[in-house]
């Protein structure tokens, strides 16, 4: 960053900006070669951001054969690790197949990060196909279900629960979600919308 841009007006904000610590994470890179006077700001921003901060959350990384103008290359991907280094679900949670604890994760990014983070449909059909194939299926129709309170609008949640249904023998309780998930689909002119209606064909004539 250019600390000394427009008067230094980031070096006489960061006290006060930072007084109370690191709102949001944070990667700072400093480069070298940088142009004269460039780094000095930098370097001083990044004391008064360490002094107010725990190395958890903000990381400043200097490129010592770097230059202003390739400095990006590297920092960039740094940087974004950096930033991102808690967005994966633990192994212990992803093996688990227990929703609460995937929403306790995304919780806490969405703390981190300062805006609401769903859990991801692909995480919920991991879950909830984990729980069927164990024959689960109360367990199981409780995961999509929650899944639909949140993706209403996916032809793909509704699909879900219908085919938890399905799987678990209520077939009259699958078809409607079938349906919605055909029509959401045809009213969202989604790419897949052949598979949902040859969804509907098949379980009608399975279950004529």
């Amino acid at each position: 960053p250019a600390e000394g841009w427009n008067y230094g007006k980031l070096l006489i904000a960061a006290p006060d900006l930072f007084a109370g610590g690191v709102p949001r994470p944070l990667y700072v890179a400093s480069a070298g070669g940088d142009f004269p006077g460039s780094l000095e700001d930098i370097l001083e921003f990044a004391g008064i951001v360490d002094a107010s901060s725990s190395q958890e959350a903000w990381s400043h990384e200097h490129f010592r054969t770097d230059g202003h103008y390739t400095l990006h290359h590297k920092s960039t991907y740094r940087g974004l690790e950096f930033l991102f280094t808690h967005w994966p679900v633990p192994d212990e949670i992803a093996e688990s197949a227990d929703f609460d604890a995937y929403q306790s994760h995304f919780a806490e990014l969405s703390s981190r990060y300062g805006y609401t983070i769903q859990i991801p449909m692909r995480s919920i059909v991991r879950i909830g196909n984990q729980l069927l194939r164990q024959q689960d299926f109360e367990k199981g129709i409780s995961v999509f279900e929650r899944a639909l309170e949140m993706y209403d609008n996916r032809p793909e949640a509704h699909w879900r629960v219908g085919e938890a249904y399905r799987l678990s023998g209520q077939l009259a309780r699958a078809r409607p979600y079938f349906e919605r998930a055909y029509e959401l689909a045809v009213e969202q002119d989604a790419p897949d919308l052949a598979d949902y209606e040859e969804t509907l064909e098949t379980f009608d004539q399975d279950n004529q």
